[in-house]
């Protein structure tokens, strides 16, 4: 709320509406590029606000701010051929660690090598 109220000059929210509420959604997706589930949780904390701490009702007023993007996940994940491509190019101490980390199973089922590009679990 302290954001929405600075972002508009300090001005107090029952003097605001739709199109305030737009304009600091859109801008939260557009210049502050927060993710999907961000501005979900700033809409709702708005229409909490106006809802229930307010009493003004905008559930009727048809907001329409600009979305933000949904992130688009990217397996890491090497087919074979990709594989075999990765062992062939490497050279000297890392082609054997490659060829024993395929060699010893530490891949799927299908034959794949998955690559844990992010944090661990314990690491967040």
């Amino acid at each position: 709320m302290k954001r929405y109220v600075l972002f508009h000059g300090k001005k107090h929210p029952k003097d605001m509406g739709k199109f305030e509420i737009e304009e600091f959604l859109t801008d939260l997706a557009v210049n502050r590029s927060v993710s999907l589930s961000t501005q979900n949780q700033a809409f709702n904390a708005l229409l909490f606000l106006y809802e229930k701490v307010l009493g003004i009702s905008i559930k009727n007023e048809n907001i329409s701010a600009l979305r933000a993007k949904k992130k688009i996940h990217i397996p890491a994940v090497l087919t074979i051929d990709e594989v075999k491509s990765v062992i062939f190019n490497s050279k000297g101490v890392y082609q054997l660690m490659l060829k024993l980390m395929y060699g010893c199973g530490l891949s799927d089922t299908s034959g794949s090598i998955s690559l844990d590009l992010g944090k661990s679990k314990k690491e967040k």
